[in-house]
């Protein structure tokens, strides 16, 4: 068992699904928050920014932190992380 099998309770090939980000139909695999929370959780913050492909939080000005929020709630492809930045927000007030 991987890692990251063990973190998220799921088996390797739904793990290969929600990266692929959809199913041998080609239907749209949503990653549930629960799973992406517990994978957020295990993580280091270095390598959560690393994942986002090199997101350096230093160079991110204000303006930049809304479009993303503004995108991932009108999006539905981005609505589970706009749930994450609403939880986000919530923690840290």
């Amino acid at each position: 068992m991987s890692k990251l099998e063990e973190i998220t309770g799921r088996s390797r090939k739904q793990l290969y699904l929600y990266l692929r980000g959809f199913d041998q139909r080609g239907k749209e695999i949503i990653i549930p928050d629960n799973v992406i929370e517990k994978i957020t959780q295990a993580l280091p913050i270095d390598q959560i920014y690393e994942v986002l492909h090199g997101f350096n939080p230093r160079e991110v000005t204000i303006n930049d932190a809304i479009a993303v929020i503004t995108r991932a709630v009108q999006d539905p492809g981005l609505e589970i992380f706009s749930s994450c930045f609403y939880k986000i927000s919530l923690e840290s007030i």
